[in-house]
């Protein structure tokens, strides 16, 4: 994204590349809470560094909202878990 940024050319993006890379990171994410291709996605569709901040911060925003409710819910979270973490 540097280097693109940079260089300051425009280049024709694969519309199939993306649509691999968007499908995989949402599994990925989804599932484990891997945002890497996350970031390779959103890097390759957004179109300078302030916007890809921008969208990075929210979906990790509502992302990290929405795991913490559901191990509320699902017991993962504690007090006595949050108690430790203050500790730490």
């Amino acid at each position: 994204m540097l280097l693109r940024e940079a260089s300051g050319k425009k280049s024709k993006q694969s519309r199939v590349l993306l649509t691999v890379i968007g499908i995989l990171s949402g599994i990925l994410c989804g599932l484990y809470g891997v945002g890497a291709l996350l970031g390779a996605y959103i890097g390759r569709t957004t179109n300078d560094a302030k916007t890809f901040k921008a969208n990075i911060c929210m979906v990790f925003i509502i992302e990290n909202t929405f795991r913490i409710i559901l191990y509320s819910i699902y017991g993962i979270i504690t007090i006595a878990a949050l108690k430790k973490a203050l500790l730490s």
